[in-house]
């Protein structure tokens, strides 16, 4: 009898388990079947002299151009705008080319990318912005500032790569266990049903449901994607310094505990841009820095500054 209940035992769970994994995989699709309509509802796609870009556009006050990290997409910088209190600005968000519905064509490149972005401000009739660049949108941020001065009143580089960068060289830097976990993590980033048990966690703990929209921006845009693997190219082919030549006002945001962009990053660009500020988060990783308190009061109080004397961002209302 003992024998038969165990097997009866055995085959009950297995039942479960069964049933269990088919309810994970129907709330799953429905909840990626109705985020895909909302990505394709929220975001219009702007034909420029550079080609298609992707972008939402939304608020009342001084534009900040959102140029985000590798992945995501033009969804990344609400939930990031609104996690660092980002109150009294317009946002203009975009996908960068091979992410979302940006094709690649409209630039591989970081000078390429910076040519869209000017070409996007006069389609929109934008004259001047604040570009705020997270982790891989740095490159394309610097070209922009560089390239396009009169476009931007400052420059944010939030935990952003600003120099020759591989995931291999990073890797050589760091402890084995760590850099093991750090694999592991980058490959539960782009699983999109993992992210979708993070997303309804993250929704559970009241001090993580502002983390829950960033969550549902990673979703779709695994290392498959044209603008991931684009990326990757393109960082290994920069150059091993800072892209001098740029004087605007610049905070720089990193975390010194970084794993993903090395802290030197940030202090190296600090010494390449004259007057540059750059806020330190001890023991901050990639993905914490930007929540943590002294992160969040730099940016604001440089943004407050910044905007003190210019407060509209159309053409001909400076």
């Amino acid at each position: 009898m003992k024998l038969k209940f165990n097997v009866v035992l055995a085959v009950g769970a297995g039942i479960a388990a069964g049933s269990a994994g088919i309810t994970f995989g129907l709330r799953y699709r429905g909840w990626k079947e109705k985020l895909l309509l909302h990505l394709q509802s929220t975001s219009r796609l702007l034909e420029t002299s550079r080609g298609a870009v992707e972008y939402s556009l939304e608020g009342d006050g001084p534009v900040i151009l959102f140029l985000h990290g590798t992945p995501g997409g033009y969804n990344q910088g609400i939930p990031m705008a609104r996690s660092m209190g980002l109150n009294g600005f317009t946002l203009l968000s975009l996908s960068r080319p091979g992410y979302r519905r940006t094709p690649l064509s409209s630039g591989e490149t970081p000078e390429a990318q910076a040519d869209l972005y000017a070409a996007t401000l006069d389609a929109l009739n934008i004259s001047r912005v604040t570009v705020v660049a997270v982790s891989g949108g740095g490159p394309s941020a610097l070209q922009f500032a560089q390239r396009y001065p009169q476009y931007c009143r400052g420059l944010l580089m939030l935990v952003a790569l600003s120099h020759y960068y591989t995931e291999e060289e990073v890797d050589r830097l760091i402890p084995t266990a760590r850099r093991l976990l750090k694999r592991l993590l980058n490959r539960l980033l782009v699983s999109d049903p993992f992210l979708y048990l993070l997303f309804n966690l993250s929704k559970r703990v009241p001090e993580e449901a502002k983390s829950s929209e960033f969550i549902k921006s990673l979703v779709m845009n695994p290392t498959r994607t044209a603008g991931y693997q684009n990326d990757m190219q393109q960082f290994a082919a920069l150059k091993p310094s800072p892209l001098p030549g740029i004087t605007l006002p610049t905070l720089i945001v990193h975390g010194t505990a970084d794993v993903e962009v090395p802290f030197r990053h940030a202090q190296e660009l600090a010494g390449a841009i004259p007057g540059a500020q750059l806020v330190a988060v001890d023991g901050g990783g990639h993905l914490s820095t930007l929540g943590k308190k002294k992160a969040v009061v730099a940016i604001n109080n440089f943004l407050q500054k910044l905007h003190a004397r210019q407060d509209v961002g159309a053409k001909g209302e400076e």
